[in-house]
Parts: structure tokens; C-alpha cells; sequence
């Protein structure tokens, strides 16, 4: 190798040796800012919105016409922390403010005191395919653990419409 060549690779090598470090310094950085900002859900609200996505799928299916009767879906939960989950139909007498009077479904878990989550269903298209029942459906509340499962099921037949949520 020339002389030139020679000290351009170790011109290079010094870069590298300067940069590398402060590459991995930024990235390490950038890591622990996404975790921190990012809010990382807990493992109870990771199961509740698994929970809500079984209903949300459910109710889907009541939009594009294809559930006329009863169906359900188990959620396996995977959370260390019990929880609790409550239904309230729309218009109940002892439902939390953040359903602002709507049908809702709402978890309780304690971290430094009792947290509430709490997600409005939109069911008012449905209700006018399957009765104002599946509105109303009845109250419920209940507790999980690791290893337990919800079922959450929307019935919509002669018998009788409802959604509803229970431990399985």
C-alpha cells in the first residue's frame, strides 16, 4: 500500500473509534426515551384491551350483518395483577362519570391507590339491528386473576339480546 493509502485507513480507523462510542450513546438514549414517553401499558390494561377488542370484533360483525345470534369469545388473560372488570348498560344508576351515561365496560386495578379505565361501547347502530336490550344487557362486575379468562358474548335472538361479560 502506498503512503497515502496508509494514512487515509488510519485516518478511518481514528473516525471510527470516535464515532462508534457516541453512536451507541445516542441510540442507548433515544431507547430509554421511547420507553419512558411511550407510557408502557401495564399487564392489566394490556388484558383489557384485549378484552375490549373481543367486543369491538363482535359488535363489528352486528354492523356488517353477519351475527344474528349468540356469540362469544374467551380472552385469555395473562396479567400477575387481579383486576376487576364492570359492565354497566347505558342509563344505569351507579355507573362511573366516565361513562357519561352511555353503555360501558370499565376495569379497577391498585397501583398506589385504585386506578379506572373505562371505554364507552358504541352500540347504537346495533341496537337499533338487535333491540334495545343488547343496551341495557345487565350489570355485572367481577374479579380476575392470572389464569383466568372473560367471556365476552353478544346474544341477539328471540330469547332475548344482550351483551355481556363474565368470568369464564
Amino acid at each position: 500500500m502506498k503512503k497515502g493509502q496508509v494514512e487515509t485507513l488510519n485516518w478511518l480507523i481514528e473516525i471510527l473509534k470516535e464515532i462508534l462510542p457516541l453512536i451507541l450513546v445516542v441510540a442507548i438514549v433515544v431507547g430509554l426515551l421511547a420507553i419512558v414517553w411511550r407510557g408502557e401499558m401495564q399487564p392489566p390494561e394490556k388484558d383489557f384491551k384485549k378484552i375490549l377488542e373481543a367486543t369491538d370484533h363482535l359488535l363489528e360483525r352486528f354492523e356488517d350483518g353477519k351475527l344474528y345470534s349468540s356469540q362469544e369469545i374467551t380472552v385469555p388473560l395473562d396479567s400477575e395483577k387481579p383486576f376487576q372488570i364492570a359492565f354497566y348498560p347505558g342509563g344505569g344508576p351507579v355507573m362511573p362519570p366516565a361513562c357519561k351515561g352511555r353503555t360501558c365496560v370499565c376495569m379497577y386495578f391498585m397501583t398506589n391507590g385504585k386506578k379506572e379505565t373505562c371505554k364507552t361501547i358504541e352500540t347504537s347502530k346495533q341496537c337499533q339491528q338487535c333491540g334495545e336490550d343488547l343496551c341495557s344487557g345487565p350489570y355485572n362486575t367481577f374479579t380476575v386473576e392470572k389464569g383466568d379468562a372473560v367471556t365476552v358474548s353478544v346474544d341477539c335472538t328471540n330469547s332475548g339480546s344482550r351483551i355481556s361479560y363474565n368470568k369464564a
